[in-house]
Parts: structure tokens; C-alpha cells; sequence
């Protein structure tokens, strides 16, 4: 004869196998995906908890005493069903998948509403930041290389950038003071210590302007000095950076003894790539003058360039920087599309820059802030860097964006 506890075990069975088959016709029938969820996550749950209690109490007492794993199946079951069908629902509603129209309140929309445009534009423009995170900046202590931590300082705030300031001392070349004659060691030794002394002085003031450059507008930071071959420790440097900002006229020995050829030259052959070299004068980067020629070396450099976007708010201009090709238009059109599909309004020239006389008024006319060139245009845009860095016509505010 059936007792009382066959009687709740036949009750909690069958509840539990009731509210299963309800749980598989709301999945059937529920208009949308959040009805549905809910229909797993209560009714589901509630039908299988039914059913395993039913199970333990039926089995309770006997050899096959199973309280113990019906107790952790009821726990697992409220722990996990419930809160993957919430997730779940939530997921849905942030990708904003529609609900049915017989919804009457939708108390999420105030905490789980999808981004609109503005807000996921400048979510993109977030994720587009993390491109450049480390910018190594180059430090002298002169007037050319506060231009170049300003310049560093604007872009690393813009996207949140740590920058990394070093100055190389070279003790090598410092010490090498030529033949010396009978005597005069006393007098050469005198000397090596000078030029040591003075570089390491220079070198401090250096660090010392770029921290409070630093310091005063809130930014992270890291000063490094070094010693050793100022190419190949920058160009050891610059491996774990994204960008590298250099002064016009950037001195790699101080001052103390002669500058090298080339510099910027040599730093490219390293594989040093891209490189900002600000001028004295620079403001604001609004005008973007990128010369284009479709060669690999040129079109690297604007692809960097654009997708680095150092200044996402500068207008570029595109400009046929060579001797003319048929497709040249073609190739200038392409680059502007390019361009646009990053987020940088680029405009085609209506002029061609056949040399560097050329592209300097043309980059004068506009009033450019920046040139985009790649280094390997050598007949066109190689004196271009000597204008830039002294040793020829005076650019003033004109910054370069250079790249191998």
C-alpha cells in the first residue's frame, strides 16, 4: 500500500516532469529570446531540482542512499543554470537583439543600452589608440629637443601613451682625442675628462627638462641614460616602441665633438622606423602633406602613418611627389580611399612635386605642419631631411613623419 512518502515522491516527479515539458514548449512557443531564457532558466530549473529531490527521498533509508549527491545536484543546479541563462539573456540584450513587440517596460535599457553611433565611434577610435602605446623620445639639452617633448607629450596624451626619454652618452668617441704627441698625455687625458664631464652634464639637463615637461601635465614616464654607440643603442631602444621623436637638429654628441654625417639616414639603415623629426617651430599638427609616388617605400609610410593616426583630427593632402606616370591619378585616388577607410580625410593635389624646391612650396602654400615621405625616394625627397635638419633652406614649423 502507498505511503506517504511514495505519495511526495510521485508528486515531486511528476511536478518536476510537468514543469520539463513546460520549459520545452516555451522554447517552442515564447515570441523571443529573452522569453525563452527565462523559460530555461526558472522552469527548467525548477523541473530538474523536482525530479533529483524526488529521486534522494525516494532512495533515503535503503543501500542506495544517494542524499548526498542529490544535495550537491540540487546545489549545482541553482548555481549554474539560472546565472548562464541570466548571462546569456544579457549578452543577447547588449547586442541588441529586438524584443517582441508585446513587451510593455524595458527597465534594462537604462543600464544595458547598446552604444549608439558617437559611442561606438569612440570606442573604435579607443581601440585604434592602443596601435601606439610607447613612444621613445630622443633627449638633448637644447631648445630643438623641448619642440620634439611637446610634440610627444600631445600625442602620447592623446592616445594614452607611455613615453621612455633617453640620452646616450658615447665614451668612445668622447675619448678618442687623435694622435697624441710626447707630452701631452697629461693634457689629453685632461681633455677626455672635459668632453666626459660636459656630455654627462648635457645629459642631465636633458632628463632633468624632460621630467618636468612630464610631470607637469600628469604624464607616465620613463627616463633612461646609457652610454655606448648613440645609433645602435637608439636603434636597440626602439624596438619596443611604436614611434620615435626626435629634435630637428638632434645632438647625438651634446655638442662636446663634431656631429655625425647623416644622422637620420643612419638611424633608418638600423632599421629605426617610423621617425618625427619636429621642428623648432612646431605647433599644433593640423595640415598633413603626404608625397606619394607609389612606390613600397612611400606607400609604407602613409599606411604607418594612417594607421599609427598620431593627429586623427589633421587633414592630409596627397601629392604626386616624382617624375609623372600615366596611372599616377589612379594611384593618387587609391591612396586618398585608403586613406578615408581609416578615418583620415585625405584630399588629391591638383599640382605635382617633380623635386624637393617643389614639394617645399607646395607644402608652404598649404600651410603644412607635416610631411609623410618614405626614405627610399632618394632623387626627389632625399635633401629634403638636410633642408629640415640646417643644412639647407630654413623650414621653420615644418615637421617630417619618416619611414622605411
Amino acid at each position: 500500500m502507498p505511503t506517504v512518502i511514495d505519495a511526495l515522491v510521485a508528486l515531486l516527479c511528476l511536478a518536476g516532469t510537468a514543469l520539463i515539458l513546460l520549459t520545452g514548449v516555451g522554447l517552442l512557443r515564447f515570441p523571443d529570446v529573452y522569453c525563452r531564457m527565462h523559460a530555461a532558466g526558472k522552469a527548467g530549473t525548477l523541473g530538474v531540482v523536482c525530479v533529483v529531490v524526488g529521486a534522494t527521498v525516494h532512495f533515503a533509508g535503503t543501500e542506495q542512499d544517494v542524499w548526498m549527491r542529490g544535495l550537491l545536484a540540487v546545489f549545482f543546479q541553482f548555481l549554474t543554470a539560472p546565472a548562464a541563462t541570466h548571462l546569456l539573456a544579457r549578452a543577447v540584450y547588449v547586442c541588441d537583439y529586438p524584443l517582441t513587440a508585446l513587451t510593455a517596460v524595458d527597465e534594462l535599457r537604462a543600464y544595458l543600452a547598446p552604444p549608439s553611433g558617437a559611442e561606438w565611434l569612440a570606442i573604435m577610435e579607443r581601440e585604434e589608440s592602443k596601435m601606439l602605446t610607447r613612444i621613445l623620445v630622443g633627449l638633448d639639452n637644447t631648445a630643438n629637443t623641448d619642440a620634439a617633448v611637446r610634440q610627444a607629450i600631445e600625442v602620447a596624451q592623446r592616445h594614452r601613451a607611455r613615453l621612455t626619454g633617453i640620452t646616450v652618452v658615447d665614451t668612445r668617441a668622447l675619448e678618442s682625442v687623435g694622435p697624441i704627441p710626447i707630452g701631452g698625455s697629461y693634457y689629453a687625458k685632461r681633455l677626455r675628462e672635459h668632453r666626459l664631464a660636459s656630455a654627462k652634464a648635457q645629459s642631465d639637463g636633458a632628463i632633468a627638462r624632460f621630467e618636468s615637461a612630464c610631470i607637469a601635465v600628469g604624464l607616465g614616464y620613463e627616463a633612461r641614460q646609457l652610454t655606448g654607440d648613440p645609433f645602435d643603442t637608439f636603434a636597440a631602444q626602439a624596438r619596443c616602441h611604436d614611434l620615435m621623436v626626435l629634435g630637428v637638429r638632434f645632438l647625438f654628441y651634446h655638442g662636446v665633438i663634431p656631429e655625425p654625417q647623416d644622422p637620420l639616414g643612419r638611424l633608418m639603415k638600423r632599421g629605426m622606423r617610423p621617425i618625427i623629426v619636429v621642428a623648432p617651430e612646431a605647433g599644433r599638427i593640423r595640415e598633413v602633406l603626404i608625397a606619394y609616388n607609389g612606390s613600397v617605400e612611400a606607400t609604407m609610410a602613409m599606411k604607418q602613418f594612417v594607421q599609427l593616426s598620431p593627429w586623427p583630427e589633421a587633414s592630409a593632402h596627397l601629392v604626386w611627389c616624382g617624375e609623372e606616370k600615366d596611372d599616377a591619378q589612379v594611384l593618387l585616388t587609391e591612396a586618398s580611399v585608403y586613406c578615408r577607410s581609416h578615418g583620415l580625410a585625405a584630399e588629391i593635389g591638383t599640382a605635382s612635386a617633380s623635386g624637393r624646391d617643389d614639394l617645399l612650396d607646395y607644402a608652404a602654400r598649404r600651410n603644412t605642419d607635416l610631411i609623410v615621405i618614405g626614405t627610399s625616394a632618394q632623387d626627389v625627397l632625399g635633401s629634403l631631411r638636410d633642408d629640415t635638419t640646417g643644412e639647407g633652406k630654413e623650414t621653420g614649423r615644418l615637421s617630417l613623419f619618416l619611414n622605411q
